[in-house]
């Protein structure tokens, strides 16, 4: 991808300053997101915008100011397509993080990353657009809501037991040695849903894995909403109409055109409120900035080093 010197250079956007090292972020987002559409394009492998990605495609025509990384999202049998080919066509050495295999999850989402290391050599910055940090997205699955309420509670409860166990539970910890809270919901699980966990590995990523099959049970059937059942669980409310996803229109983002859901009025409107074209500055789901730890072990190395910390990364 092409970028004109001067976006990369700190910049005010409605009041907030944006530092020149998040531009170097943004724009190796944006990188990742340009190999995801090349994946999608040649299997077709329908994507789109989500979350504050879709709000600043709409509202900003590229990112949200005090945002600092990239939404997208796919309907289940898209997102399993993209599991099947990605891992043999990412770029050598990127990763993918999902339910699958990841023995120190941290997400229900679908992580795509450049790297899970700190790299200062010539090489990857060059490449990287003097970013030394391990820069990712988040590709979220959107599964079928039940449409009947009585099975849709079932769902939710289900579905909710197995999403708080991996939340609640710590990485590495084996069943004995989990807190109270997570045993019992083993327990509930394993008890009303059928499913059984190994008590010789982890719970973690087990809780996960069961929370991934779990959210996708109503893959074949019929549906008029469908949601991020990570979100989902939390608030029983947050669900779309699934007719906002089955098409897509083209949208300016930065140096870039992404798919934004045709429906994204609606789509806007239950995550952000009728008023969603007026900004307002959010506490983020995370530190902020997204490399903020690996920033503070980057200054600790040079400071070890008796070195300055080298103004390009500032």
């Amino acid at each position: 991808m092409i970028f004109d010197e001067s976006f990369f250079e700190g910049e005010e956007r409605d009041g907030f300053y944006i530092r020149p090292m998040m531009k170097r972020v943004w724009a190796v987002e944006l990188e990742i997101v340009n190999v995801v559409a090349e994946i999608c394009d040649r299997h077709n492998i329908r994507w789109f915008t989500d979350s504050g990605t879709t709000l600043g495609a709409v509202r900003e025509e590229g990112f949200i100011p005090w945002d600092d990384d990239i939404d997208l999202g796919m309907l289940r049998a898209d997102y399993e397509l993209f599991l099947k080919y990605a891992p043999y066509e990412l770029p050598e050495g990127w990763l993918l993080r999902n339910a699958r295999g990841d023995q120190s999850p941290f997400s229900m989402t679908l992580n795509v990353f450049n790297s899970d290391v700190i790299r200062t050599d010539r090489d990857s910055l060059d490449r990287y657009h003097g970013c030394p940090y391990g820069v990712g997205i988040d590709i979220c699955p959107f599964d079928n809501v039940p449409n009947y309420p009585e099975e849709e509670d079932v769902f939710h409860t289900i579905a909710s037991l197995a999403c708080d166990c991996f939340v609640t539970s710590r990485n590495g910890v084996k069943y004995d040695d989990c807190e109270d809270e997570v045993r019992e919901r083993v327990d509930l699980i394993e008890e009303n849903i059928g499913l059984k966990f190994d008590r010789d590995i982890p719970i973690k990523p087990q809780a996960l894995m069961y929370a991934d099959q779990i959210s996708a049970m109503y893959m074949d059937e019929d549906a008029d909403y469908v949601a991020c059942v990570e979100f989902y669980t939390s608030n029983k409310a947050n669900k779309k109409p699934k007719s906002a996803y089955m098409t897509t229109v083209n949208m300016p983002f930065e140096n870039m055109m992404l798919p934004v859901p045709s429906g994204y009025d609606s789509v806007l409107r239950v995550s952000y409120g009728d008023n969603y074209m007026t900004p307002v500055k959010a506490a983020p789901a995370h530190e902020y900035p997204n490399f903020a730890a690996e920033e503070r072990k980057l200054r600790k190395i040079y400071e070890e080093q008796g070195v300055p910390f080298p103004a390009e990364f500032e």
